[in-house]
């Protein structure tokens, strides 16, 4: 597969890797993470996913890498389902390196983690720094 240099699309690489997570897919069932919403009729819990930024590293020789901000955000009904699936998603991407849907990833680290409560469900904010070489 060529390399994706293209990290607009981040976000084929983020499902690919969290639909692999065998402890996320314990919580929350197969095929539930989705880029931006959830279709209607999905239901608790589920992991929503979406770009938050760019922050390009240079040298004088050019364009070093990227690294792409990602929120995550993890849904459900239970707060205890919320936590653990959140945790699960930390497990899966946290530290990971390797090449996935064409992209070279060298690091993903977790920067921020909020907790959030409306409308009847509990959501874990969880933001993502994933570095592409």
């Amino acid at each position: 597969m060529p390399r994706n240099t293209d990290t607009l699309q981040i976000g084929l690489a983020i499902k690919a890797i969290l639909s692999d997570s065998q402890a996320l897919t314990s919580v929350i069932g197969e095929n539930k993470v989705f880029p931006v919403v959830a279709p209607e009729g999905t239901t608790f819990p589920f992991v929503l996913y979406g770009q938050t930024g760019i922050r390009e590293t240079g040298t004088k020789d050019g364009l070093h890498d990227e690294t792409t901000l990602v929120g995550l955000d993890v849904f459900s009904d239970k707060y205890q389902s919320c936590v653990e699936a959140s945790s699960a998603v930390r497990a899966a991407l946290e530290n990971y390196s390797g090449t996935v849907a064409g992209y070279d990833i060298s690091d993903v680290t977790l920067d921020e983690a909020v907790d959030r409560y409306a409308d009847g469900f509990y959501v874990k904010e969880l933001t993502f720094a994933i570095t592409v070489e």
